[in-house]
């Protein structure tokens, strides 16, 4: 039996319209997926993702337009790896002025995570260089608690 379309949250596409965003069969199943997935992508990713998904064949540059109206509406965020790799997700809380977020490096969900205490920090820099912080991006990485217990080694039973 074919699995049933994830709605968009209307919030979405209520943020995207208002930031002159249209909402085009793309970007529609581009959010359907990050929001039902709720895990980090490459470009290359979301491209076959959605070839998949709307059965046809949509060029790179159809794909990096969609990710820039949503990285402009702060739906989507982008994830810079050490490998030089870039990943993007979707943005659970996208009109929250401040939160971070926590990337399982295994299973690649991503968490909000709604605490924050780089404040301090920054104070402690802004006086010391003389400067006046603007924003901050905190980016965690590591594995979640799913991932962590599938890999512990089981005992035997003796």
């Amino acid at each position: 039996m074919p699995e049933k379309p994830t709605q968009v949250p209307g919030e979405y596409l209520e943020l995207l319209r208002k930031n002159g965003g249209r909402v085009t069969p793309i970007v529609s199943a581009l959010l359907q997926r990050l929001h039902k997935s709720k895990r980090v992508y490459t470009p290359e990713q979301i491209k076959d993702e959605l070839d998949t998904t709307l059965h046809c064949d949509i060029g790179f540059p159809t794909i990096y337009r969609a990710i820039d109206r949503l990285l402009r509406c702060r739906l989507l965020y982008r994830m810079h790896r050490g490998d030089g790799q870039t990943m993007f997700f979707l943005c659970c809380h996208p009109e929250d002025e401040h939160h971070h977020h926590f990337i399982c490096t295994v299973c690649k969900r991503v968490f909000e995570i709604e605490m924050c205490m780089a404040h301090q920090y920054e104070s402690h820099v802004a006086k010391y260089l003389g400067a006046t912080i603007t924003r901050h991006i905190i980016q965690l990485e590591g594995m979640c608690k799913d991932c962590l217990s599938d890999n512990v080694p089981k005992r035997r039973k003796q």
